[in-house]
């Protein structure tokens, strides 16, 4: 499964099919359109009828989702292929990412890495989601994109596994998002920096909307002390403000922010290893150098991109590209890219 950007023009989309060797589709139907715009460019190894999810009657010669997960099911059942999956080794999902450098590449994410990582981030000393049990129940409104792994892996894989309710916003507004946060009692927040940046400086959003939450998560980008204590100031509650780090190469999350200072992305998850390198050796604590990271998230490799995997690949070690340090309680601090 690849997962595409819903705003991609054709060409993009068209590149990504290709790319990926995609032989089916599915879509919704505001952009059937410009999916069959972008598979009649050709080049593509799709010659399925589009799969359209849709409330009403699908367009000609497409398949209709709702027929997959009907009575049908069944029927269907009956063409598709008994291949065997090896779950350590076959890719699961393949989104896609610029990586440490150059143009997007397909990043084989096998089940092995998909479910190692959930378990990392579901660990006690996370202290992130609590399982639903008796009457609690987490719950979260969903908005970053489920084609970026921060979405996919955390977003919804991590909060279904823990029994989470979600509330799935198809589109992130600050109108939509202050209408949930007005509706339900949400105990978990996931979001970006500019997410972060809006909830500061958009006055309908007070510190009455936070009562409830136990946990605000950020990720996907940098953010400065500055923006976390105003965000702290204003929501004025005991939430914990939480950010990690990661990569889409690494499933994504190879860090916790539970427990350590804010300047820093946190401790490693478990069975995760690190090194920071520099001058052809390994560095001590508090030298800067780039961050090597060694986990069963680790990704497989780049689609059909054999150099670019060796390019960044240290054995089992990943180069991230990034510079960093670890202090003396093994918490990381991230201060740049590499050139």
């Amino acid at each position: 499964m690849t997962l595409m950007n819903p705003e991609f023009t054709a060409l993009e989309m068209n590149r990504q099919l290709e790319n990926s060797d995609a032989t089916a589709v599915i879509t919704d139907k505001s952009h059937y359109p410009r999916v069959m715009e972008s598979i009649k460019m050709g080049n593509t190894l799709v010659r399925s009828p589009v799969i359209v999810i849709s409330n009403t009657d699908v367009p000609p010669g497409a398949i209709d989702f709702k027929d997959l997960v009907s009575d049908k099911v069944e029927e269907f059942e009956k063409t598709l292929d008994k291949t065997k999956i090896d779950p350590l080794n076959d890719t699961m999902v393949l989104p896609y990412s610029s990586g440490t450098t150059g143009l997007p590449k397909g990043v084989e994410l096998t089940h092995r890495n998909i479910t190692a990582n959930l378990c990392q981030v579901s660990c006690e000393a996370c202290n992130s989601l609590i399982k639903a049990v008796d009457e609690y129940q987490e719950v979260i409104p969903v908005f970053l994109p489920a084609y970026h792994i921060y979405g996919l892996t955390i977003c919804l894989f991590a909060s279904l596994s823990q029994g989470a309710k979600l509330i799935i916003m198809p589109q992130f507004t600050s109108d939509k998002l202050l209408q949930v946060l007005e509706k339900y009692k949400t105990t978990i927040l996931f979001a970006v920096p500019p997410v972060i940046q809006l909830l500061i400086h958009d006055n309908r959003f007070q510190s009455k909307h936070f009562a409830t939450m136990r946990i605000i998560f950020s990720g996907a980008a940098p953010i400065t002390l500055e923006k976390i204590a105003q965000f702290k100031a204003k929501i004025t509650s005991d939430s914990e403000f939480s950010q990690g780090y990661g990569l889409t190469e690494t499933s994504p999350t190879l860090t916790s922010g539970y427990g350590a200072v804010m300047e820093s992305v946190g401790f490693l998850l478990p069975n995760t290893e690190l090194r920071i390198f520099g001058d052809e050796r390994n560095l001590g604590v508090g030298e800067i150098g780039e961050v090597f990271v060694r986990g069963p998230q680790i990704m497989k490799g780049y689609y059909k991109n054999v150099k670019a995997t060796q390019d960044c690949m240290d054995g089992e070690w990943f180069k991230t590209g990034d510079l960093g340090y670890i202090d003396e309680i093994g918490q990381l601090f991230i201060t740049g890219r590499m050139k």
